[in-house]
């Protein structure tokens, strides 16, 4: 006999209010924050993108979700929130507004100085373009004394970007001597002498910094004997596994031989033998692309390497020097992976343990922009000749052709991951010859084929 049960009580009306910290204890709730920290939407409106572009504190939308519940949430999700600080000010992007932005954040500092222990990423200096606008040149001077004398109090900073700015002595010493600083960017960097501020004591700078990992240096112009000591304390630490060199783009504030490669004669080889990860742009020039050369065999434990080519020079002559050069399998002998142009991909694979080539197709444009005959994909997929099986290649091509696939099959039959990404709208044609190519793969595990208008 069926019998009625009453339902229990919790299916009755909801309480008004949840407790929520009684859930969870709170190094739950803080361990389900961190996840949130490092999550970002794959979209969000216009509005809040537009909010977020002239933000200083960059966290996750998700912490500040979070922070609004209650007292007790944001307490938890404070230190997230200052995590990720931008003070960097751009000419073209309202940069009135942004410099309030920063103000209210020093005075935040000033009134709460344990935010500084939980900056972790920060970005400071100026844009692509200095301001120019006096009234807001004034104001931004006044800030950036104020940003300089914070950056060396926040001992827990790991990833400092500077954009166009001058270091005083005293904020680089501050810099090389942040203890957890693994990440440093320079743009267009100067060191800047004056009455005021000592030569620097380089000898005890070098006593700290020893975490820095990754070092980016863009436009070196400065060639003062300050901006060139300081740049040597930089690259000569034997922390660094990973070296990103951009010059100047355009030829005229190049001037003669960088200054990059001037300073790497002043460093002992042995330093650059740490190094992983070398990503590099190089300009069309016989002495540029010697000291390049010359550099690979102070590298011998770079595995990665990223070739960047500079869209206002002719590729065709920067490989020709190239192929002139003497590059061989000593230069960079333990490369596994290869991000460049494919036309460079032969000579930086060749006898050495590559199993990974990624092409660039921005030289592949500027050729067939400017008329220029260049061998073609299926030529270079074929030359390509490391010491041990290709397992990754990934093709992006201007032109659609069944003779690029048709090429991978036939050379690189162990390939585990192939990606072909052509620009147009033409769909791709399952042809006897493409369909064979495929069946050559026996071991692929990953096929991407996209094309992009």
């Amino acid at each position: 006999m069926l019998k009625t049960l009453n339902a229990p009580k919790f299916f009755g009306r909801m309480p008004a209010t949840i407790d929520y910290t009684t859930i969870l204890p709170p190094e739950m709730w803080l361990t389900v924050i961190k996840l949130l920290a490092v999550s970002f939407p794959t979209f969000d409106s216009t509005t809040k993108r537009k909010r977020n572009k002239d933000s200083v504190l960059k966290s996750s939308p998700y912490i500040w979700t979070v922070s609004a519940l209650s007292r007790f949430f944001r307490q938890l999700a404070d230190p997230f929130r200052f995590q990720r600080v931008h003070l960097m000010v751009h000419a073209f992007q309202e940069p009135l507004l942004k410099l309030r932005r920063i103000e209210r954040f020093l005075d935040l500092l000033e009134r709460r100085p344990e935010v500084k222990l939980w900056v972790r990423v920060l970005f400071i200096g100026q844009g692509s373009f200095s301001i120019e606008h006096q009234e807001v040149k004034k104001k931004y001077l006044a800030v950036e004394a104020r940003v300089y004398k914070l950056v060396p109090e926040l001992q827990n900073l790991q990833s400092l970007s500077c954009g166009v700015m001058s270091f005083s002595s005293s904020l680089f010493g501050g810099v090389l001597q942040l203890p957890r600083l693994e990440t440093l960017e320079v743009n267009d960097f100067q060191l800047k002498q004056g009455q005021p501020d000592p030569t620097p004591n380089w000898d005890a700078m070098n006593r700290h910094g020893g975490l820095l990992r990754t070092l980016t240096v863009k436009a070196i112009v400065s060639s003062s004997p300050h901006t060139t000591s300081a740049l040597i304390r930089l690259l000569q630490r034997e922390s660094l596994t990973a070296l990103v060199y951009w010059p100047h783009l355009f030829p005229e504030a190049r001037g003669g031989v960088s200054l990059f490669w001037i300073i790497l004669q002043h460093i002992p080889d042995y330093v650059f033998t740490c190094l992983r990860r070398l990503t590099i742009m190089i300009q069309p020039s016989d002495i540029e692309v010697q000291r390049f050369v010359q550099f690979g065999t102070q590298c011998p434990n770079v595995t990665s390497l990223t070739l960047n080519w500079n869209f206002v020079d002719s590729p065709s002559q920067l490989l020709d020097r190239l192929r002139g050069s003497g590059l061989a399998e000593h230069h960079f002998p333990a490369l596994q992976h290869f991000k460049g142009p494919l036309d460079f991909a032969p000579s930086f694979t060749r006898d050495r343990p590559v199993d990974t080539v990624i092409s660039d197709p921005l030289a592949q444009h500027r050729r067939k922009h400017e008329g220029e005959d260049g061998v073609t994909v299926a030529f270079n997929v074929a030359a390509l000749k490391p010491s041990v099986p290709l397992r990754v290649l990934h093709l992006i091509v201007m032109e659609r052709s069944d003779a690029d696939i048709e090429a991978v099959g036939q050379h690189h039959s162990g390939l585990e991951e192939f990606t072909y990404e052509y620009i147009g709208v033409d769909d791709l044609c399952w042809s006897p010859g493409v369909e064979g190519a495929f069946g050559k793969l026996a071991t692929l595990r990953m096929l991407t084929l996209e094309n992009t208008e």
